[in-house]
């Protein structure tokens, strides 16, 4: 970070934003506060912790004891949670509670918000549990496409397209004719690894682009060869 900041002309890079997805954000953004940043981005309970973020009352508890000043109103702080765990209980919404430690989210490395919503449109549909698998899936869609990175849109592309796998119980034909998305978003960047590129052809092949550019390809074939009817001509000739 210092060596970051000392190539820096105009900006500064004095804020963070990190998940408590894999149970260590609460000893990064302390981490990130000894070397120089100066806002650090929480949560208030029951919102904190999971794949949230640091939890903003220990946050403080925790800066003040590696001797740091804040400027937040913990009193207000403390009423807000207080306000918010209340409705958490009346409506029996579910409360943030901190991860253990997980190595296995750096094989697929999907955003916790991404997590979150894929666990709650899966129950939405009746089929949660089929979460372990959809994510153990984006391992395999990921390396398919060649590791791109996991962060919005490519995280909702790759999430989308490893559902589809699990669900239509096929890895790739089912999903493709949907998911080809992905694909084209993948290819639009230079990722790390090396795609499939049997799933790269396929997925291509069907997509809408593709289908329209066959379409024109077809019709100027048509207008050309003259074996048109007069009004059929002048369709593929606006076409063109």
């Amino acid at each position: 970070m210092p060596t970051l900041q000392a190539r820096l002309d105009r900006l500064r890079v004095d804020e963070i934003h990190s998940h408590t997805t894999t149970g260590i954000s609460p000893l990064t953004v302390l981490a990130a506060a000894d070397v120089g940043v100066d806002t650090i981005h929480c949560a208030l309970p029951p919102l904190a912790n999971g794949g949230s973020h640091p939890p903003g009352p220990r946050l403080v508890k925790n800066l003040h004891a590696r001797g740091y000043r804040t400027h937040v109103d913990v009193e207000a702080m403390a009423d807000a949670s207080a306000y918010l765990m209340r409705q958490a209980r009346i409506k029996g919404l579910p409360i943030g509670t901190p991860n253990e430690y997980d190595e296995e989210y750096y094989r697929h490395t999907i955003p916790g918000g991404v997590q979150s919503t894929t666990r709650r449109q899966l129950a939405e549909i009746g089929k949660a549990d089929l979460f372990d698998a959809v994510i153990e899936e984006v391992v395999q869609v990921r390396e398919d496409l060649g590791w791109p990175i996991v962060m919005t849109p490519f995280a909702q592309y790759i999430v989308t397209q490893a559902t589809l796998n699990v669900i239509g119980g096929e890895r790739v034909p089912a999903a493709l004719r949907r998911g080809s998305s992905t694909c084209s978003a993948a290819t639009s960047v230079r990722c790390p690894g090396r795609s499939t590129q049997d799933l790269m052809d396929r997925a291509m092949a069907t997509s809408p682009r593709h289908a329209r550019r066959r379409t024109r390809t077809s019709r100027s074939r048509t207008c050309a060869g003259g074996s048109a009817t007069p009004s059929a001509t002048r369709s593929c000739c606006s076409v063109r």
